[in-house]
């Protein structure tokens, strides 16, 4: 989208897409939004420590988790790692220090207006990062007002700012850049899981529901496609047609609930492999969950390194322009605007795109120790790096440990992170383990503010 490839589409959130563009317009490599990227993080994570020494943290557990968070494999490769979950990570942690700060001050930090713009900001940037950040920050923000009690008109008008604040930025970028909704199908991934899971076991499906179903997917595809620990087979195949959940979600919905009345079991079955990553220590069937890749970019296929597409092995690059071309004309008719030429298209675009996605590390032997680390963490450190239910355990722990400790309010600094899960589980599109980094990202520094005890001239 930022090179003019594709239009703009909230799919990909909005402000993830503008900050990449503004950091194209430096310099047109993905390293210059990167370098942001580090900046960003190691200022939220900073952050989070300054407050807990400000909270009677021992300097050296500050030192500690500061050189966790910098040697932490995953984070070695997260953090130079062009996802939106990243930041979205960091920013539910900032989310999540503010709060701390609400609490540990007994709200005595909200009289500060400026510090209500900063969880108003923060917030807009949470839900601005990731679909199920309006859960996040929304969710929140209602429970505090709900048990926070003697500053329910400022935390209100803080709800309030931060519904304005994104209402504004999504009514004028969207007329600005012309940006089409995000598709339904999108959220539907457990759903289209336990539909796909229903007829691959060949479990009980009615010919109405049969009829129905078959509209979106043929049968066999359904049957083909399912794999019970990613929906993208399903979702990104040619013959999806999301056009009857367009037209009538309610019906969608219902034909779902009444599949499930006669094939409950295979629903949680579906649902259970496709959360596994969240909650399940020891993989099945020797399943990986997906962390990344180490391949150069220069090496990845022409359709999905320049487009982001993919059209199956064996094609030549003038078949995938002509094909990226036609989606890209298709899209832009969507939004009222007028196409470029195509040769304006692929000389001035494309080639643009592919000349600077390049991998040239200039540090061989670290590059060579990163690559044996990500083999390490892939095969032997798969559960105990990439696996949801150590970070659970422990957050469980905290979230125990803090109610024994304290009668007050303390549990609300829990929130962000306990609705991020659950928002989460809902609608895991994959086992993919950037997921769960939403929130085992936040975990250690929970940990730490369990043990601790509220002091409100130090906050």
């Amino acid at each position: 989208m930022t090179q003019g490839l594709r239009s703009y589409n909230a799919w990909h959130p909005i402000l993830h897409t503008l900050w990449i563009k503004a950091t194209t317009l430096i310099y047109n490599s993905p390293a210059s939004y990167i370098f942001s990227q580090i900046i960003v993080v190691a200022l939220c994570v900073g952050f989070a420590i300054y407050t807990l020494t400000k909270l009677g943290l021992p300097k050296f557990l500050a030192y500690l988790l500061s050189l966790f968070y910098a040697l932490w494999p995953v984070m070695m490769f997260y953090s130079v790692t062009m996802w939106k979950d990243i930041p979205f990570a960091a920013f539910i942690l900032l989310f999540t220090t503010l709060w701390i700060k609400v609490i540990f001050s007994k709200g005595a930090w909200l009289k500060r207006p400026i510090n209500m713009i900063a969880i108003i900001l923060v917030g807009f940037v949470v839900i601005n990062l990731r679909n199920n950040g309006s859960f996040v920050v929304i969710g929140t923000l209602i429970m505090f007002v709900i048990f926070l009690r003697g500053f329910r008109i400022r935390l209100g008008l803080i709800l309030i700012g931060v519904l304005a604040v994104n209402m504004l930025f999504t009514t004028v970028i969207n007329n600005i850049l012309h940006a089409t909704p995000n598709p339904l199908n999108q959220a539907l991934a457990v759903p289209s899981q336990q539909i796909a899971a229903t007829f691959y076991n060949n479990g009980k499906i009615s010919n109405e529901l049969k009829a129905y179903f078959t509209k979106i997917l043929p049968e066999e595809n359904w049957k083909k496609d399912y794999n019970p620990y990613t929906v993208d087979p399903i979702k990104h195949d040619e013959k999806y047609n999301s056009k009857p959940i367009d037209q009538d979600f309610g019906l969608y919905i219902k034909n779902w609930a009444k599949l499930m009345k006669d094939n409950f079991t295979i629903y949680v079955k579906a649902y259970l492999h496709q959360t596994s990553a969240i909650w399940r220590y020891q993989s099945p069937n020797h399943h990986k969950v997906f962390f990344g890749t180490k391949q150069d970019l220069e090496k990845a296929n022409y359709d999905v390194r320049v487009f982001a597409l993919y059209y199956g092995g064996g094609k030549n690059n003038d078949y995938i322009n002509m094909r990226a071309y036609a989606k890209y004309k298709d899209d832009i008719k969507l939004t009222g605007q007028t196409a470029v030429s195509f040769n304006e298209y692929v000389k001035h675009r494309a080639e643009t795109s592919k000349d600077t996605l390049v991998s040239d590390s200039k540090f061989k032997l670290y590059n060579t120790f990163l690559n044996k680390l990500y083999d390490k963490i892939q095969t032997s450190g798969q559960n105990i790096f990439l696996k949801g239910a150590i970070p659970l355990l422990l957050l469980f722990l905290a979230f125990v440990a803090n109610l024994n400790r304290s009668k007050g309010e303390n549990w609300l600094i829990f929130l962000p992170i306990v609705i991020t899960i659950i928002t989460i589980a809902i609608a895991m599109p994959a086992t993919d383990f950037r997921y769960s980094f939403s929130f085992i990202f936040t975990v250690p520094i929970i940990l730490f503010v369990s043990k601790l005890r509220a002091n409100q001239d130090t906050v």
